[in-house]
């Protein structure tokens, strides 16, 4: 292998590993919004929503 297909391999891998990142990160993110709706949904708080989510009460007033 080359240098030049060397570079081009650790840029492929790189980009990869941070486009799985931002997609765990995005699934992490859309699972606590599902949370707080059905928390919503079920009477929950809005203290107990906020405080178990980390969401704002602006955040989870948007959900429906």
């Amino acid at each position: 292998m080359g240098i030049e297909e060397a570079i081009l391999q650790a840029v492929r891998e790189e980009s990869m590993e941070k486009g799985m990142e931002k997609g765990i990160e995005q699934g992490v993110e859309k699972g606590i919004l599902q949370t707080a709706l059905r928390m919503k949904k079920a009477d929950f708080a809005m203290a107990d929503i906020i405080k178990a989510t980390g969401l704002t009460k602006a955040q989870i007033e948007k959900l429906v």
